[in-house]
């Protein structure tokens, strides 16, 4: 049996567990494959652009730009991105972006198009309001 543990987990443990196949696993710089589309989707909907994210997460702006493009991200860099852009971390691992649909009726309009999507601090009100 392959076991996976992390840096915190005791290393005496190793000993007990001959015959298994023991890894530590160096979450910090370990790098995944996630889908651009949903990586610029989670900067859009926080309504940050490229730059203004890249000073938020305290990394050049190309960088951003290469995850956009490649969805290549480490896995510290993920869980970053979730809690800068407010969006909560299993979106990032989904294979699309979700479709969040108002809940309520949009009766907002300017000149002859649609609505545009609303702000996330204004859906995050409407569900709190709705609980």
């Amino acid at each position: 049996m392959k076991i996976l543990f992390d840096q915190g987990a005791p290393a005496p443990l190793r000993r007990y567990l001959v015959g298994h196949s023991v890894d530590t696993a160096y979450v910090r710089y370990q790098q995944i494959t996630l889908q651009p589309e949903v990586l610029r989707w989670a900067r859009e909907r926080a309504g940050l652009s490229p730059e203004q994210l890249a000073k938020k997460m305290q990394v050049k702006p190309e960088r951003v730009s290469r995850w956009e493009i490649t969805g290549k991200i480490s896995i510290a860099q993920g869980d970053r991105l979730a809690e800068r852009t407010y969006t909560p971390l299993g979106y990032l691992y989904l294979s699309k972006p979700p479709e969040e649909p108002l809940p309520i009726r949009d009766f907002r309009t300017r000149g002859d198009g649609p609505p545009k999507r609303p702000s996330q601090d204004l859906l995050d009100t409407i569900y709190q309001m709705q609980r």
